[in-house]
């Protein structure tokens, strides 16, 4: 890491402009970089029919527990979606993405999982879940699987280490919490309050739409 940070500020320190994708990640450097965020493309008007109970998860899960997607997902299987089915027993739990074979085998026997793989299509999925999770207990970078949540006004559950950099603000734009208890709690008012799903997903996608639009980004820069 020392080595890697002496290359890193070298770098910077030769370069005319120096650019970081958080706030949080302009202190330290020879000279102040510029923060261009992580950005995605705004859905208009997206759609929302969520008709049943449905938690989602999006992203690359081939890497298992070594990975923090991975680690995610097999922490929200074990110690946080038991305790989301004892509310609401008829909820489901779709994954969309890679995943590896201690994934698979956990969702083997249950029926309320569904693991839907690579999709074409990312807004229908967005569009019929009731809110996205981002279980996430390590690593580091924004984590665009919130922004793209947001930007298809779907009520996001986080962890606070996996909304870092994103200031969005617990309760108005995202659920956040701090442990597997607080986790399945904040899933279980998403699925059983659809106004506050609605509040938090219109939430989302105003900040998103304020913070983290392509197109808007993308003129900032030109200009």
């Amino acid at each position: 890491i020392e080595k890697l940070k002496r290359f890193e500020h070298a770098a910077a320190a030769g370069a005319k402009i120096s650019i970081v994708c958080q706030e949080a990640d302009q202190q330290g450097w020879p000279t102040m970089p510029i923060v261009v965020p992580n950005c995605v493309e705004i859905i208009e008007n997206p759609p929302r029919r969520p008709q049943k109970p449905r938690l989602l998860f999006v992203g690359n899960c081939a890497g298992g527990d070594n990975s923090p997607n991975g680690d995610a997902v097999l922490f929200f299987l074990r110690e946080i979606w038991p305790t989301v089915l004892m509310t609401v027993p008829d909820a489901k739990f779709q994954i969309v993405g890679r995943v590896d074979e201690t994934i698979q085998k956990l969702a083997a026997s249950r029926p309320d999982v569904i693991i839907s793989g690579f999709v074409d299509d990312l807004s229908e999925v967005y569009a019929l879940a009731t809110a996205a999770v981002a279980p996430i207990r390590y690593g580091t970078g924004t984590r665009v699987k919130i922004l793209e949540a947001f930007a298809h006004a779907c009520p996001v559950a986080a962890t606070v280490i996996g909304a870092e950099g994103i200031d969005a603000v617990d309760g108005s734009e995202i659920a956040l919490a701090s442990s597997a208890g607080s986790f399945a709690a904040r899933c279980v008012e998403l699925l059983c309050d659809p106004a506050l799903a609605q509040k938090l997903g219109r939430g989302g996608y105003d900040f998103a739409t304020r913070r983290y639009d392509r197109r808007v980004e993308h003129q900032r820069i030109v200009q």
